[in-house]
This record gives structure tokens, C-alpha cells and sequence, in this order.
């Protein structure tokens, strides 16, 4: 499996610029998507951190934008639907796996934890959302799952040399 991780600038971004503007942090998992004519609906679960005023500020943000269409809130448990726009096809299909949430900080950045087991697949994302928002790429590798006895992890990931 190919594994990456990218940072990049959410501060256009629709859930990033309200982490900025509110200074909270956001742990999102995508769970599912489907497509539509010119966006894709993308189905999240995550966790909210920051001061409780500003949490309550980003949330009320959250459901009255346009862009969300769905929004459940249990404590600083959220589950929500949001549009994104049709270039992000290239990171919510079939050939990209998220493997881990993906953190929206308080400074707008979002960094993001994907694999697949095609790397150009994998470096067609990266350069799609490059082109949307100024990106770092940290890193993509070959990586081997495996099962951690010593924490009892459901799985981590080990990487090759290559």
C-alpha cells in the first residue's frame, strides 16, 4: 500500500476557514461520499476541541452554511454532511483510503493521512488539491499494515524502504 500525508492551507476552505475564524480544532473522518452533477457530498464523523464560546460560535457557523447540509451535534461529537466542489473527486473515490482523521486546526491548516494501493492514483490527489490550496507533501511511501500486539492497536502502519 502507498500511504501520504499532505498539510494544506484550509483558510479558503469551507470547514477550515471557520476553524481559523474561530480558533478551534476539528478531528474529521470521512465516511462515506456520493457524487453529484458538479460537487460531492461527503458524510463525516469528528470531535471539537477549543473554548466552549468559540466551539458554540463555529458550530452555529457550521449548520447555517449553505455547504452543510446535515448536522448532529452530541456534546463535541458531531456527524454532518457537507458539499464540496467536484475537484474533490480526486480524494473522496475509490482508490484513496483515509486512514486516519483528518485534523482542521485553529490556524485553517488540514492535514491528511491517505493511502491506496495505486500511488499514481494517490499523487493524482495530491496534485488536485495542490492546485486548490497552497500544499505541503510530507511524504509518500510504500507502507506494510500490520497488527500491534504491544498496544493492541487495530492496525499500524510499518514502511518500506522504497
Amino acid at each position: 500500500m502507498w500511504t501520504g500525508k499532505i498539510i494544506f492551507d484550509g483558510e479558503k476552505a469551507h470547514i477550515g476557514s471557520k476553524t481559523l475564524k474561530y480558533k478551534v480544532n476539528l478531528f474529521v473522518f470521512p465516511l462515506s461520499y456520493t457524487y453529484k452533477k458538479n460537487s460531492v457530498i461527503v458524510n463525516m464523523i469528528g470531535n471539537i476541541l477549543g473554548y466552549e464560546k468559540n466551539k458554540k460560535a463555529f458550530l452555529k457557523d457550521l449548520k447555517n452554511s449553505p455547504k452543510t447540509l446535515n448536522l448532529e451535534v452530541n456534546e463535541d461529537f458531531l456527524i454532518f454532511s457537507v458539499k464540496e466542489p467536484a475537484y474533490a473527486k480526486a480524494v473522496y473515490n475509490e482508490n484513496i483510503i483515509h486512514l486516519s482523521p483528518v485534523l482542521i486546526d485553529e490556524n485553517g491548516q488540514e492535514t491528511v493521512n491517505a493511502g491506496g494501493f495505486n500511488r499514481d492514483k494517490l499523487i493524482k490527489g495530491v496534485d488536485v488539491i495542490s492546485k486548490e490550496f497552497p500544499t505541503k507533501l510530507c511524504f509518500i511511501r510504500q507502507s506494510k499494515i500490520c497488527f500491534n500486539k504491544t498496544n493492541r492497536s487495530l492496525f499500524t502502519f510499518t514502511y518500506a524502504n522504497k
